[in-house]
């Protein structure tokens, strides 16, 4: 399913009830086309997170990016509403998902039969569902040792990453495409020179479409066609 705010809604009350003692006041409740995250409750990040502030200076996020069971959507609601519940609360927490969020979670799991986690791995068949299309600037790395990676470049740091890899000892060749296929959309676009293993299976079927290109360091060009 993809959440529908109306839906968000009724489950932040239902879970509010539930879980939190109706401790928590209404936020607004915002839908996004995220990619990397199921959902994100915001606040400012100026003022200490431990020091509670009026309900109106936060809100919180849900994806509709991917179609999910409901039972993950749900999850990620609870999720976002432990981050709001020790931000209003006021507890001091050692990380993101410190030692507070934690036994929040593991409570909540342990008496509501909940599989709430710290972070969300999306099946294949759960990635294949994205259909956002974006424009991706794609370096195939080729390693010395017959490995094949690949990074999704950010747009503006196509010729820094270029330049790092292009100075590697251990890559033999670097190839670049450019492709608007969404099955890209399952990896971060990069700033750095972060390479992700590449299969000749998963070569073949989504860069047998995409536009190969020259980069020189300075330009990324198409390449010119026969």
């Amino acid at each position: 399913m993809r959440p529908t705010l109306d839906y968000v809604r009724r489950k932040f009350d239902e879970f509010n009830a539930l879980c939190f003692n109706g401790d928590l006041p209404p936020i607004p409740l915002r839908m996004s086309n995220a990619g990397r995250s199921l959902g994100m409750f915001v606040h400012p990040r100026t003022w200490p997170v431990w020091k509670p502030r009026g309900k109106g200076e936060c809100h919180m996020r849900i994806s509709t990016r991917l179609d999910l069971p409901e039972e993950e959507v749900e999850n990620t609601i609870i999720h976002e509403m432990i981050h709001y519940w020790i931000w209003y609360k006021g507890i001091r927490d050692n990380g993101q998902h410190g030692d507070a969020f934690m036994e929040k979670m593991r409570e909540i799991n342990r008496r509501h039969g909940r599989k709430i986690t710290v972070r969300h791995r999306s099946s294949e068949e759960q990635l294949a569902t994205d259909q956002h299309h974006r424009n991706n600037y794609i370096c195939v790395q080729h390693w010395s040792d017959g490995r094949m990676t690949l990074t999704v470049c950010a747009r503006t740091c196509i010729f820094d990453i270029h330049r790092a890899f292009a100075g590697h000892p251990q890559i033999r060749r670097l190839e670049w495409y450019w492709s608007m296929d969404s099955w890209f959309n399952r990896f971060p676009l990069s700033r750095t020179p972060k390479a992700y293993l590449l299969s000749h299976p998963d070569f073949d079927s989504h860069f047998s479409t995409a536009t190969p290109c020259v980069c020189d360091g300075r330009t990324l060009k198409p390449l010119p066609r026969n």
